[in-house]
């Protein structure tokens, strides 16, 4: 599952209308306009968990609206809500730093299969790598 965000702006709260639906790279609806799932994230931003469908992300957008009498609309690729998803897992997930190695790695939704990895230092500077009798970490690389 993926959660799809949309953000209508503050004035766009407590709607029980709010809609989306999947099109192609033509434009044309492949999965019908609904309202099944949608829920309020707060501030005029909604959100919906749906599974992807089998069509090429590069090509698809979502299509929200807050389906009012002159609805607003709101659009995002389906690459983007792919991404989306991976830095909320990246925000969110459990995250160990082996003492031993000084590599942190950030993990999947299940706890055991690693996304990303990357060391972290003791110093600013990344010249002493972490260790379990460091007293803090002041520099993170990129982790890949």
């Amino acid at each position: 599952m993926t959660a799809l965000i949309a953000s209508f702006g503050s004035s766009k709260t407590g709607l029980t209308t709010v809609e989306y639906r999947e099109l192609d790279a033509d434009g044309v609806e492949t999965v019908a306009a609904t309202t099944t799932g949608v829920y309020e994230i707060g501030g005029g931003g909604y959100g919906v968990n749906i599974a992807l469908s089998a069509l090429d992300p590069t090509t698809v957008t979502i299509e929200w609206n807050t389906g009012e009498a002159t609805p607003v609309y709101a659009h995002s690729s389906l690459e983007e809500c792919i991404n989306q998803a991976f830095i909320i897992k990246l925000l969110r997930n459990k995250r160990i730093t082996d003492p031993s190695t000084g590599i942190q790695t950030i993990y999947d939704d299940d706890g055991v299969t690693s996304l990303v990895a990357g060391p972290v230092w003791e110093d600013a500077a990344g010249t002493t790598p972490y260790s379990a009798t460091s007293e803090g970490v002041d520099r993170q690389d990129a982790i890949v």
